[in-house]
């Protein structure tokens, strides 16, 4: 790269040559403490409330759903023998709110219309959610804000998924439960499923059990949630 670029890069920060390595760590984990304690701070630090031991049962299904920045997947998924998860009835859409706005009524019914075929096939709902939630004990989550540009303002300051338990039983579809994960511990979840650690690749996530923290947070996933 020529003299003048990594000038320019310099100059408008976005080279790593433009901050001092040590001061940038001690400012991270600064913001990390904060986010821990409560304080105002530009890492949200939300606690995920779910570990990584146990095993997955194999031939177990669950109806997993995955609302992302793009689109929004719904299958049923389970581990076979081997370890290997097997996917059925796939579908794939646009993400509710992305290219104009939705209400949460609107929302939720492109949910449900999405595992009614489904749903005697699962009791359990795996919720790969990938925006902000604060995540409560009991595995929902209350959304703090949209990102991405998603635009479904009701449900935000809303339970994800009280809101998808209370849309499935106006359907006539009971006796279901739902596990609301951040995305990115989602994908912690998913590797250690293959038998991995926790690799210097998987950002924003670690367990966290230092003290003064909470005991209920202790060796529990936490995302590094940035604020925009």
């Amino acid at each position: 790269m020529g003299e003048g670029v990594d000038a320019w890069l310099k100059e408008r920060l976005v080279s790593a040559e433009a901050y001092e390595p040590e001061e940038l760590l001690a400012n991270f984990l600064e913001e990390m403490e904060k986010g821990l304690n409560g304080e105002e701070s530009s890492l949200a630090m939300i606690p995920a409330f779910v570990g990584a031991s146990g095993k997955v049962p194999a031939g177990k299904p669950v109806a997993v759903i995955d609302a992302g920045g793009t689109n929004l997947r719904v299958c049923i998924a389970r581990f076979n023998e081997a370890g290997d998860v097997e996917l059925e009835g796939f579908s794939k859409q646009p993400m509710p709110g992305r290219f104009e706005e939705k209400s949460k009524t609107e929302f939720y019914q492109v949910l449900v219309d999405a595992l009614e075929p489904m749903k005697d096939d699962f009791d359990s709902i795996g919720f790969c959610f990938s925006y902000p939630a604060e995540i409560k004990p009991d595995f929902d989550g209350r959304l703090l804000h949209w990102t991405k540009e998603i635009k479904i303002p009701e449900l935000v300051g809303q339970h994800v998924g009280a809101g998808l338990i209370e849309a499935l039983e106006a359907r006539g579809i009971t006796g279901k439960k739902v596990v609301l994960l951040n995305d990115t511990v989602a994908c912690l979840l998913a590797g250690l499923s293959r038998g991995r650690a926790l690799e210097p690749h998987l950002i924003s996530v670690l367990f966290w059990a230092p003290e003064p923290t909470p005991p209920m947070w202790s060796r529990t996933a936490i995302s590094v949630n940035c604020r925009r």
